[in-house]
């Protein structure tokens, strides 16, 4: 009896915090489904909402109450006043994933008894073991939050060529995503959707400097692209991009009254060259890894970005004493986290990592280099750790590519002036 009390209350909270904050909302909650609400009305304010959102309207009481009448449902299916009192119920995007546990739970709990009433009325089904077999595939549907569904593998290989044969025509959003670099393409087979690259290498080694180049690499193809510069300042971003374009000394940049007229002048030929890249930069510190996941599905829906670039992991906020002090496991679930969402949003991209002084040695670069786990490994589908090689050179040994050998190593050329990393005339070592 509790849980049908705190049900409606539930639906109210949902509905009232997409009404007041969508944008906060639908960052929690990315999948509403109308079917969680028993309500009849609040089901069709759900539909009405979801389909805003899909659409990437804004949300709010007016417009959903606009959009209601439209469909003519205002006053026949829906009070008229209800979606401006829903705005004054227990909605905030703060606790809106509790409510919809409980309205997912809730679901689950009508679902189940609508298939025990189907067990006992079924007069149709031939023998015990069909009526058996009937309702547990019913009851295995059934899901507090989303049903799984099987594939057999013939299913997976005809889905698997249909793809492949999308991909041989050169559809649109079938495309191969460069990383920019031909020769690290050539291990990698470049970004691919869903499953994140990982970088690391020691301070100062070249990390965020391969994070620019892929970025510029992005920009200049026009892939909308989210960035997550966790570890420093736009500025900075903007500084290294500004010196790698322009040719101009990345210390002179540092200050306004060191930089020489030549660099005021490539400057501003750089801001002209970069002025349509759709680049997209999050510079905020001190977030977990559910607020990046939160920042991406914002990025994905406001900007359209299916790429992104994360520097550097270390800086994700993680709660130690949920994993027995192990910063590795901390940093592999924040990691699995980032790789689930850009699988939700077909997106792809790289995340950037710095590793401690201990990792230093002559032994060739492995996964235990990683905090000394592989369990950070195991996550990536590809690990290159980055390592100088003079003069002037950056090595990527790459420890894990899993279409690919590993243990290949890949040479790229490193400018000191404009701290850069670029494609060299070497093909590979």
């Amino acid at each position: 009896m509790a849980r049908q009390t705190v049900a409606p209350e539930a639906e109210q909270a949902v509905l009232g915090s997409f009404l007041i904050d969508w944008e906060g909302s639908v960052d929690r909650v990315p999948d509403l489904d109308p079917q969680w609400f028993a309500s009849p009305p609040h089901q069709c304010i759900a539909m009405v909402v979801a389909a805003m959102i899909k659409a990437r309207r804004p949300v709010d009481p007016i417009l959903v109450t606009q959009e209601l009448a439209a469909r003519g449902w205002l006053d026949e299916r829906v009070p008229s006043d209800m979606p401006m009192e829903l705005c004054r119920g227990l909605g905030s995007s703060a606790a809106v994933e509790e409510y919809v546990r409980v309205l997912r739970e809730a679901h689950a709990l009508r679902e189940a008894r609508k298939v025990a009433a189907d067990f006992l009325n079924d007069d149709g089904a031939s023998s015990l073991d069909e009526l058996l077999q009937k309702t547990a595939a019913k009851i295995g549907s059934i899901d507090s939050g989303k049903a799984h569904k099987v594939y057999s593998l013939q299913d997976a290989m005809i889905e698997m060529a249909d793809e492949l044969e999308a991909e041989s025509r050169r559809k649109p959003g079938t495309e191969l995503c460069s990383t920019g670099f031909p020769l690290i393409d050539r291990v990698t087979g470049g970004f691919e959707m869903g499953l994140p690259h990982l970088y690391a290498a020691l301070p100062g080694v070249g990390k965020s400097a391969l994070a620019i180049a892929m970025l510029s690499a992005l920009g200049q193809r026009g892939e909308p692209t989210g960035v997550f510069w966790m570890e420093d300042v736009r500025r900075k971003l903007a500084l290294r991009v500004a010196a790698r374009h322009g040719a101009t000394s990345a210390l002179r940049m540092r200050h306004g009254s060191l930089m020489l007229a030549k660099d005021w002048e490539r400057l501003l030929v750089t801001q002209e060259e970069i002025k349509n890249w759709p680049i997209y930069i999050d510079d905020s510190n001190g977030v977990s890894a559910r607020q990046l996941a939160a920042g991406m599905r914002r990025m994905h829906r406001v900007y359209g970005c299916k790429t992104f670039l994360l520097d550097h992991l270390g800086e994700l906020v993680v709660d130690l004493a949920e994993f027995n002090g192990r910063k590795d496991e901390a940093l592999g679930e924040g990691l699995r986290i980032v790789r689930d969402t850009m699988a939700d949003l077909g997106a792809r991209g790289a995340v950037f990592h710095q590793l401690n002084q201990k990792a230093e040695g002559n032994s060739p670069p492995s996964l235990s280099w990683l905090f000394n786990s592989n369990v950070l490994g195991q996550v990536a589908r590809v690990v290159g750790f980055l390592s100088s090689d003079p003069p002037c050179a950056v090595k990527v040994h790459f420890t894990k590519v899993t279409y690919g050998p590993k243990g290949v190593e890949v040479i790229l050329g490193w400018d000191p002036e404009t701290m850069s990393i670029f494609q060299p005339v070497e093909t590979q070592r």
